[in-house]
């Protein structure tokens, strides 16, 4: 995300420095992840108050993503667009309990949206698998899990099926199909 914000909005992120000093990241960063908790939207509100311009810390506009923009007129528009940062990892170490680890994450500038858990019928597992593994061995308290703060949604995949839930919580989870047919 800092890299992001250093390619795409240089002025605002010196401003950032010269408030914040030599602790800018951290600072930026406790600063976002408070905006994250008290936004009454979470993550999802601050990142679409972020792309019309309205997210500010300490008074300095700071864009998380850029969207597409209708035409190509702008030029800075369209560079900025395409600067945005998604980013697909695989065995994604989430936890500092224990050693717990999301098939795939993908992440938009630094920001986990999407986690998903993969089966194959050929090691004899299904989506069912993958949603008995959210329900029964994801902690809803990890930060990458945290509703509303973190990752948006989560899919349980399988090569026939999809499904997918936005809060996990435990047993009580909700898994809705995401298949097209």
């Amino acid at each position: 995300l800092i890299n992001f914000i250093k390619d795409t909005q240089p002025k605002a992120w010196e401003a950032l420095e010269t408030i914040y000093g030599a602790n800018v990241e951290n600072s930026f960063l406790t600063s976002l992840t408070r905006a994250i908790k008290t936004h009454p939207k979470g993550l999802i509100g601050l990142l679409r108050d972020s792309a019309k311009g309205k997210y500010k810390d300490r008074g300095i506009p700071i864009r998380l993503f850029f969207l597409k923009p209708d035409n190509d007129l702008n030029p800075d528009a369209v560079a900025n667009y395409h600067k945005n940062r998604l980013t697909i990892t695989r065995q994604v170490k989430y936890s500092t309990k224990n050693n717990n680890s999301l098939d795939v994450v993908i992440d938009l500038n630094g920001f986990p949206i999407i986690t998903m858990e993969l089966k194959n019928p050929l090691t004899g597992q299904s989506y069912e698998d993958a949603i008995e593994q959210y329900k029964k061995d994801r902690d809803p308290n990890e930060p990458i899990f945290l509703f509303n703060q973190r990752s948006l949604v989560h899919f349980a995949v399988d090569p026939d099926e999809v499904h997918m839930t936005t809060e996990l919580k435990k047993e009580k989870t909700y898994f809705l199909p995401f298949n097209k047919g």
